[in-house]
């Protein structure tokens, strides 16, 4: 079954010109010194050897990715404890037992000359701590937040949640080869880990005696006080756990293979969880609770992502798991050590090509041609790079048209649009418009609904004669089928399905096995050509609805459907949160709404306050298309709809997408959960930050942010920093699903605020730290200090 929808989706810029990187510059071209290979310092912890003989994650990652290395060419040293393996250069650690600080004076003292960049695995980061004047990258395998200037957290949950998005990710990864496939299981449970409880090993105890399966325990004690008074009195008891220890070599491959399920009940902010993926690599399931970073790596299966104990004890007991074939499939495409280096060089090169004290000199052509993709977090100092070579007698033209593409997609991924536009357009001072550029500026207006606009650039694009020889800068796309395809886009959000079709059709003659193409093509002949006999399970109905001041909206619902039913039996969906967030909108200010679905909330605000500018976010296709059409029904003019999702970062995002057969499709979500169920589809969204989608001077206007993504909103507040800064809105938001442990977590962004809870359908606001009666569903609404002064008391 082909996916669906690309109709009224975008292609944003940066996605062709993140694909063809190496394509533009090749890694030889980066290299400052080619005719030597880079030197690389590894530092491992000093628990275990490298690779471990028994227990030791951090250990295996250092190896996998130290053999990788120098297997690519890298002159690559490797600091760790005496007796480790490898085929680097090894230095053994003079001292025994673990030192954090020996480890740093020690590395200090005897580091080789020539060094190009050091990369720290230690718990404390005791290398980036110094400063050293070498490039230093920190993996994070712990869940803190070290103070270095270049940290690498091992999942875009511990980047956010830890990292407060300062830094990077890259997951971990390990040699699939080395790992047995076993498709035929024996009738065990596999805990394997550290027995505390942050690895949840009294869960695993509980799992083992509610689904009566036996269960074998591998791992070490580190605390034996918790093991006697909490672990061991329980192995005593129940004959069907063995405790087995440690284990290493082909003992730990075989217990990982046969294993009918591993059991991963971790109790803390898990980083990675590289145990997972070396189960599924073996073929074993791994049922595991949603802590941390687990949803992330086992987001091919979330039916394995678990909310409790009781609830993996009943799919243990149940025996149901994916194909052993697929789950191995999977982690050779998602966790190898091939790909975790590949995006460790990434890293690396980034930092290579930041300029350093040499960069105040008058740039050469030959800098040119190593042109860095510079660190997005440093975005003056890359820009500066850029002006330098812009204004350099020793550049070509052909190189400065790069070095504004460059420049432009630093911007685009900083949310500077203006900058972004502008350099786009200094790219014509030294030559003919390109492609590449009209589709960036027609991507802009797309973006802002400004749709005859975005129409001139593409048109432009496409009468563009193709360059005979592609110079540095070049994406077929740009100069073939995308721009076609964006027209179709622009046309059909216009209703002219005609002219949508024919833009269509001339990209389909350029790419007729692009499935995007293909959708649109059948889409857009259902439109054209509705077959009249054919009946429609769905049925529609416009209601007429009223805010509180009684000024009416209209909402076109379809049927059947839980929302859109629940607001014809009501007359509102949420009624009394949309009243209470009118109370905070101010005059001329914004109202966001993030996971708008159909809009109710929006219509009741834009209603209300015509000068106010109400923006929506909604990333379903089927359900945006009805959004859309409810705006249209109004004819507000300052309501503003937008197809995507809303995150913290900008590109495309896997989006599970409930289906038409779906009774409340609102369920939809970025991350699986428990609540998804089983109809849904994953699709290829566009992501965006708020900040990205506000000009500079908007950031300061927002009254009121409604946030309800199913689990996604940590990840939203985190793109919304500079508004949060610089505007202090209300922000409400729904946190049904394990509120205890995430509300701490996303309170971080809104320090200086007052938090309350409202149920959204009665009006009723309880205070943050009030005991909830039984059945007392709520929203939580936060208010900043400032918003206090007599405007709005809670009833309590």
């Amino acid at each position: 079954m082909k996916k669906r929808g690309l109709i009224g989706r975008t292609i944003p810029p940066s996605y062709p010109i993140k694909r063809c990187w190496k394509e533009l510059f090749p890694m030889s071209s980066l290299l400052v010194r080619p005719e030597m290979p880079k030197r690389i310092v590894q530092v491992a912890p000093d628990f275990y050897p490298v690779p471990p003989r028994l227990y030791g994650g951090i250990e295996r990652m250092v190896h996998g990715l130290t053999e990788e290395l120098a297997a690519r060419g890298f002159d690559v040293y490797l600091y760790a404890r005496a007796g480790s393996e490898t085929s680097a250069k090894l230095v053994p650690y003079e001292h025994e037992g673990s030192d954090p600080q020996a480890i740093a004076s020690f590395v200090e003292r005897t580091m080789p000359d020539g060094v190009d960049l050091i990369h720290d695995h230690t718990h404390h980061s005791v290398i980036g701590r110094k400063k050293l004047p070498i490039p230093t990258v920190c993996s994070i395998h712990d869940s803190l937040k070290n103070p270095v200037d270049h940290p690498v957290y091992l999942s875009r949950r511990a980047l956010a949640v830890i990292g407060r998005n300062e830094g990077r990710f890259v997951y971990n990864g390990i040699d699939v080869q080395a790992y047995p496939f076993q498709e035929n299981k024996q009738s065990y449970l596999l805990f394997m880990g550290v027995l505390n409880w942050h690895k949840g090993i009294v869960h695993a105890l509980d799992i083992a005696e509610k689904s009566g399966k036996r269960l074998i325990i591998a791992g070490p004690v580190f605390n034996n006080t918790y093991y006697e008074k909490e672990v061991a009195p329980r192995l005593a008891k129940n004959p069907n756990v063995s405790y087995v220890g440690e284990v290493g070599g082909e003992e730990r491959l075989s217990l990982l293979a046969d294993a009918e399920c591993m059991l991963f009940p971790t109790s803390w902010e898990e980083p990675f969880g590289l145990v997972m993926v070396e189960a599924l690599a073996c073929g074993t399931p791994v049922l595991a609770l949603a802590n941390g970073a687990v949803p992330e790596v086992l987001a091919g299966f979330p039916e394995l992502v678990c909310g409790s104990a009781e609830e993996m004890a009943a799919k243990a007991e149940a025996g149901c798991y994916p194909d052993p074939g697929t789950l191995r499939d999977y982690v050779a495409g998602q966790f190898t050590t091939a790909l975790m280096a590949d995006r460790y060089v990434s890293v690396y090169e980034e930092l290579w090509s930041v300029p350093t004290s040499a960069a105040e000199a008058e740039p050469t052509a030959a800098d040119a041609e190593r042109q860095p993709k510079l660190e997005e977090e440093n975005l003056e100092q890359a820009l500066e790079a850029c002006e330098r070579m812009l204004r350099s007698s020793d550049i070509g033209d052909e190189m400065k048209i790069t070095v504004c593409e460059r420049a432009a997609d630093l911007c685009y991924r900083n949310g500077d649009t203006a900058r972004e536009r502008a350099y786009a357009l200094r790219s014509f001072r030294y030559d003919t418009p390109r492609a590449e550029f009209c589709c960036r500026l027609g991507f802009q207006h797309l973006q802002l609904q400004e749709l005859d606009k975005a129409i001139f650039w593409y048109s432009l694009a496409v009468r563009l004669e193709k360059p005979a020889k592609p110079g540095a800068l070049y994406y077929e796309a740009c100069w073939t089928w995308l721009p076609y395809v964006q027209l179709c886009i622009c046309h059909y959000r216009q209703n002219n399905y005609e002219e949508a079709y024919r833009q269509n059709e001339l990209a389909r003659q350029l790419v007729p096995d692009n499935e995007h193409v293909i959708h649109n093509k059948s889409l857009l002949k259902r439109l054209l050509s509705p077959a009249p006999s054919a009946a429609s399970s769905r049925t529609e109905e416009t209601v007429e609805l009223t805010n509180v001041r009684g000024g009416m909206f209209r909402m076109t619902l379809e049927l059947p459907g839980f929302l859109e039913e629940t607001i014809i039996r009501e007359g509102g969906w949420e009624p009394q949160l949309a009243r209470m967030l009118s109370r905070f909108v101010q005059v001329g200010g914004i109202f966001l709404d993030v996971g708008a679905n159909i809009g109710y909330h929006a219509l009741y605000i834009a209603g209300l306050y015509p000068d106010a500018t109400c923006i929506c976010f909604e990333p379903h296709p089927d359900i945006f298309r009805q959004l859309e059409r409810n705006k249209s029904l109004n004819g507000f003019e300052r309501l503003f709809v937008r197809e995507l999702a809303v995150g913290d970062s900008n590109g495309r995002v896997s989006f599970h997408m409930q289906t038409d057969d779906c009774y409340n499709r609102g369920m939809s979500a970025i991350d699986a959960y428990a609540n998804l169920g089983p109809s849904y589809r994953v699709a290829e969204v566009e992501l965006a930050t708020l900040d990205s989608q506000l000009p500079e001077a908007d950031k300061s206007r927002v009254s009121v942010m409604k946030i309800d993504t199913q689990g996604n909103e940590l990840r939203v507040l985190a793109g919304a920093r500079d508004i949060i800064r610089l505007s202090r809105p209300v922000v409400a938001f729904e946190l049904h699903d394990d509120a205890k442990r995430m509300l701490p977590e996303l309170l971080v962004f809104l320090d200086g605020y007052r938090i309350y809870k409202i149920q959204p359908w009665s009006g009723e606001v309880r205070s943050y730290d009030e005991e909830d009666p039984p059945g007392f569903l709520h929203d939580y609404i936060c208010i900043p200090e400032s918003r206090f002064s007599g405007l709005w008391a809670p009833k309590l």
